[in-house]
């Protein structure tokens, strides 16, 4: 491994990291980017931690495998640079615009064309080489970005269960009851401490997956077993946990969305009704009563979900397609390359990349060669009555080779089954 290899990696992470926190102070269209920078942050750190760091990977290796992988790491870290870079340069107009004429300046400059085209662009990028880039580490090492997003799914669903039997404010509160917060986070807190036990608890599974306990020796020779069981390398990293931590978060609640300010328990006023006892024409004195009973409310709130009309059931997935063709005109087999991640990553992915092809010439559709060819064998396996869609899609490069035979047009494709 070069020196300047890490170096590199560290100069992109002080960049990443210094373009979200500006990020974050800037206009919605602009600090939606610092979800994405986010995300590349977090697999820079796992490059770093599992591969740079680590003395059992191959960036310390010299056979020719594993001077093909630098080669490619080193040019996939070089996309990361360049559309860190291409964020910044929006970042700066904003800046500029603000300094000179004021937000009214930026956001007529915003509104036009070239703007929406440069903003679309910037963030099509980052998503397209972050995830580019943690397509190829998740065949080394762990794909992390997979593991945090699928526990949220899970768990998300189960947690909001617990929302069908709220804590109801009428007759809770007493003397001796103490007021809860009005904005409580418990339920951010448990899901984020179960994603991080159970992410914890695959990394480990991962470093030691070949220990295996003791058994009892059997009489006779034993049979001869291969030596499996070697130190990983992989060492603790503290910037990656609190990027996982803050990742996490940002799934949980996302940045554009504001929380909502949850009510607080109140006692309320009670329901009166006049009972006439005397048949005297004086006012009666009114006497507090209960409408419906605890289990007819949760009853009516249980229903009232269920009769709700059910909503058309979408699944998304990732592909990286490759498709060779020879100079001479000849054919060849295209090749398919699956990425997993989160259902919600995957629709925000396709929506930031049918903004960016609106503006865009080169951009995929349904008669794209690489979309025609995934869409004809997604839909050839499919047994269930659903037929997969085009959702969004960019195209990498067209990849010529060194000896120019072999032409590879590779996209990366999203698709939607309905």
């Amino acid at each position: 491994m070069n020196i300047g290899d890490a170096l590199d990696i560290a100069r992109l992470l002080k960049q990443a990291y210094d373009l979200y926190k500006a990020c974050k102070a800037a206009p919605e269209e602009i600090r939606l980017a610092a979800d994405y920078v986010h995300t590349m942050t977090l697999v820079l750190e796992s490059v770093k931690s599992d591969l740079v760091t680590n003395k059992a990977s191959f960036m310390h290796q010299k056979t020719a495998l594993a001077k093909a992988k630098q080669q490619k790491l080193a040019q996939l870290i070089k996309r990361c640079q360049a559309s860190v870079t291409q964020q910044e340069r929006v970042l700066k107009k904003f800046q500029r615009f603000k300094a000179d004429g004021g937000l009214g300046a930026y956001n007529k400059w915003k509104w036009s064309t070239s703007g929406k085209k440069e903003i679309a662009d910037a963030k099509s990028e980052l998503v397209l080489s972050s995830n580019l880039l943690n397509i190829f580490i998740s065949t080394e090492t762990v794909n992390i970005l997979y593991k945090i997003e699928a526990y949220i799914e899970v768990m998300m669903p189960k947690i909001a269960a617990l929302d069908l039997f709220p804590n109801d404010p009428r007759g809770q509160l007493t003397s001796t009851t103490p007021r809860p917060r009005s904005d409580s986070n418990v339920k951010v807190t448990i899901i984020l401490s179960l994603v991080i036990a159970r992410l914890k608890r695959t990394l480990d599974e991962y470093r030691w997956k070949q220990a295996r306990k003791n058994k009892k020796l059997r009489p006779g020779p034993r049979r001869p077993q291969a030596v499996t069981r070697v130190n990983s390398g992989l060492v603790p990293n503290k910037n990656r946990d609190s990027l996982v931590q803050s990742y996490a978060s940002q799934i949980v609640i996302p940045s554009n969305q504001p929380p909502g300010r949850s009510i607080p328990p109140r006692t309320p006023s009670p329901d009166f009704y006049l009972i006439d006892d005397t048949n005297n024409t004086t006012d009666p004195i009114p006497r507090p009563i209960r409408r419906t009973s605890s289990i007819q409310r949760i009853t009516r709130r249980i229903n009232a979900r269920t009769v709700q009309p059910r909503t058309v059931r979408e699944h998304f997935e990732c592909w990286k397609v490759g498709v060779p063709e020879l100079a001479i005109g000849l054919k060849v087999p295209p090749k398919y390359l699956h990425q997993r991640r989160g259902q919600a990553q995957l629709r925000k992915m396709a929506e930031v990349f049918n903004e960016a092809s609106k503006y865009d010439k080169r951009a995929l559709n349904e008669k794209s060669v690489s979309v025609k060819h995934l869409l004809k064998h997604k839909n050839k396996d499919e047994k269930k009555g659903k037929r997969w869609y085009l959702a969004g899609g960019r195209l990498i490069a067209r990849d010529v080779g060194n000896s120019g035979f072999l032409i590879v047009e590779k996209s990366l494709v999203i698709l939607v089954r309905r």
